[in-house]
């Protein structure tokens, strides 16, 4: 009634039948050829079949198995004995009589008789309720599987043994049925397929598995991997070629670039600030006493040329150590709310004379540009540092565009870019036609002192200056170059909200005149007091002199007098000068105060920025700028 007399006919009997029917198992035998002889009554419950149904139908199409790959599998003699192993396990989805599919786990095993021949196929398989995904469930997973490596970017993929790719998941896609039966000396670029091959070859020929990291270039872009190598091998545990694990890290490497480059940039700006202050120290005595000669001497006096080229090149060294605390983020900014457009046009005049009539100006201005806030004069300088940088590309002429636009930096934008933070921004785009920059170029862009440029021909110091008063701005500078194609820089400064530009302030200018008043000067470095209380006196102030908090505190409390104004250093022995006016105005209520430095410390600013109402002359300085500037602290009424 069950099929059993094919068991009977093989040696079986009746007992044995009844024991096979009683299994919790499926337990199948087929003929050499793959017709059913016997299935037990579990078997025939998991294939949905009738009592009986299975008995003479082949092997193949009453069991008929899917691989949790989707493909399907095929049971016979030929493949049991030259494919899996026997009694091996494999789970997969059994399509039942009425068109359902049940996840079963199945084993095969060689029917054979006493001496060892071999008579048949014995198929044993179990339920395993959830064990086994569904057809969709497989498709599904597929798709999971496929998402969760784009995530991580990470391709995994099987090769054989002459290295052809037998199986491939990519984070991509598209390039998975591309790939298979192929190399990857056919695949990539002949270097780096050359270098993957010989990793992977020797994998093959040594057995071991082998970590490192690889790049490779694609489209033009290099990527670097975490590459894994690990032997593939078969159910006799012969190597059978390679499985690979790639995990694309390319975002990492250009972070870790990134880093690198900015911690070099940091340290050289606080090296180049630590110089400028002490430099402008020397300066600010060297142009304080050559301006106090020239007040001295005639017209005529045959040293006065000599002088006012002591004067010259000291104010150059000025320029030059303006541009460095530039570069070190180390400069006292006046910002507002200005019109970016606005800056352009202004700008442009000034850019047609500098630029000549070879180069043609070209600018793309949104119309409806956000505000921003930045120092107006920093800004003007960017504008004609990098216009000026662009010329100097275009020795035959071309064309210098710049653009500005409303943009949006995204999440994926920002996780590229150390020190981006998405969000809204407004950018503003130079770019050129010049002859462009190679990658070793653009490494050192923005180092000081930099330069392609002949010796002698400018200070190196044009696109350092630039970067430093972008960051410092809040904003951040990108640089896009080709040999042959030209320069784009593109500076993005962040948008203002619930603000309106101002228009250009009339700055406060008063003529170089003294007074009567008395002045508390604080300065330790003794060459610079000097200089200082000198030009004041020559100009009819009274000048009260201390080298440090402790004496300038002693000449406030005991002074008769009044004193109208303390001049004090931002960096003082033991304090700070904001401390020192605090204790100062506690004393002497009403008293004014004008801070000077050649290096700007967080006493008078936040963000960088003049604290509302701090008055700041910055190291060096002329002696018509310090009285100009001591008399404006003083109200500017002149005293005569």
């Amino acid at each position: 009634m069950y099929g059993n007399v094919g068991v009977e006919g093989a040696g079986g009997s009746a007992a044995l039948v009844a024991l096979l029917h009683e299994l919790d198992r499926g337990a199948v035998a087929a003929s050499h050829s793959g017709e059913i002889l016997f299935a037990n009554r579990e078997a025939e419950r998991i294939a949905g079949s009738r009592p009986g149904g299975l008995v003479g139908r082949h092997l193949s199409s009453a069991f008929e198995f899917m691989g949790t790959s989707g493909s399907g599998i095929r049971l016979s003699l030929a493949e049991l004995e030259g494919g899996p192993v026997p009694g091996e396990r494999r789970q997969a989805l059994l399509k039942r009589a009425d068109g359902t599919s049940v996840p079963v786990e199945f084993w095969l095993r060689p029917l054979t008789s006493g001496d060892g021949a071999v008579l048949g196929i014995a198929l044993f398989l179990e339920e395993r309720p959830g064990g086994v995904p569904s057809e969709d469930a497989i498709r599904d997973s597929e798709a999971r599987f496929t998402v969760a490596l784009r995530g991580a970017k990470v391709i995994v993929s099987t090769q054989d043994r002459d290295l052809r790719y037998t199986w491939i998941r990519t984070p991509y896609g598209r390039e998975t049925e591309t790939a298979l039966g192929k190399t990857d000396l056919e695949l990539l670029a002949a270097e780096d397929g050359e270098r993957l091959t010989a990793l992977k070859e020797r994998v093959l020929s040594e057995g071991v598995s082998w970590r490192q990291e690889f790049d490779a270039t694609f489209g033009g872009r290099k990527y670097w991997y975490d590459l894994t190598l690990e032997p593939l091998r078969d159910a006799n545990g012969e190597i059978a070629g390679v499985t690979t694990v790639a995990v694309d890290i390319t975002r990492r490497k250009m972070l870790e670039q990134q880093l690198r480059e900015a911690q070099k940039m940091e340290a050289v700006g606080r090296l180049a600030g630590g110089i400028a202050h002490d430099f402008n120290n020397m300066l600010a005595v060297i142009m304080a006493y050559a301006a106090l000669a020239l007040e001295s001497l005639s017209e005529a006096n045959p040293l006065r040329a000599e002088v006012e080229a002591i004067q010259r090149a000291a104010e150059h060294a000025a320029s030059l150590t303006r541009q460095l605390l530039a570069f070190g983020r180390r400069q006292i900014l006046s910002p507002e709310v200005v019109d970016l457009n606005q800056v352009v046009r202004d700008a442009a005049g000034m850019l047609g004379r500098l630029l000549g009539e070879d180069v043609l100006l070209e600018a793309v201005l949104e119309p409806q540009l956000w505000p921003v806030r930045v120092d107006r004069t920093q800004l003007e300088q960017v504008i004609v540092n990098l216009a000026v940088n662009a010329r100097d590309a275009m020795p035959r002429g071309g064309t210098l565009t710049i653009e500005t636009a409303n943009v949006e930096i995204d999440e994926e934008y920002a996780a590229r870019h150390l020190e981006v933070v998405a969000g809204h921004y407004v950018l503003l785009a130079v770019s050129d036609t010049g002859h462009g920059m190679d990658e070793a170029t653009k490494a050192r862009a923005f180092e000081p002192f930099f330069t392609t440029k002949p010796p002698g021909v400018g200070s190196g110091l044009g696109l350092s200056t630039v970067h430093g008063i972008v960051r410092q701005s809040g904003g951040n500078i990108w640089l896009y170059s080709e040999v042959g194609k030209g320069t784009t820089v593109k500076v993005y400064l962040p948008r203002v909200y619930g603000a309106v530009p101002t228009r250009e302030k009339e700055r406060d200018v008063y003529s170089d005149v003294g007074g009567t008043e008395t002045i508390l000067v604080v300065e330790d470095e003794m060459a610079v007091r000097q200089a200082v209380v000198r030009i004041l006196t020559s100009a009819g102030y009274q000048v009260l002199a201390a080298a440090t908090p402790t004496e300038a505190l002693d000449l406030a409390e005991k002074h008769e007098g009044s004193i109208e104004l303390l001049l004090t250093d931002v960096v003082l022995p033991q304090s700070t000068g904001r401390e020192l006016a605090g204790r100062i105005q506690a004393l002497r209520p009403g008293i004014k105060v004008l801070y000077m430095s050649g290096y700007t410390e967080n006493t008078i600013v936040h963000k960088d920025a003049l604290d509302e109402g701090v008055r700041f002359i910055a190291k060096p300085f002329k002696a018509a700028e310090l009285r100009s500037a001591v008399r404006a602290a003083l109200g500017g009424a002149a005293s005569q």
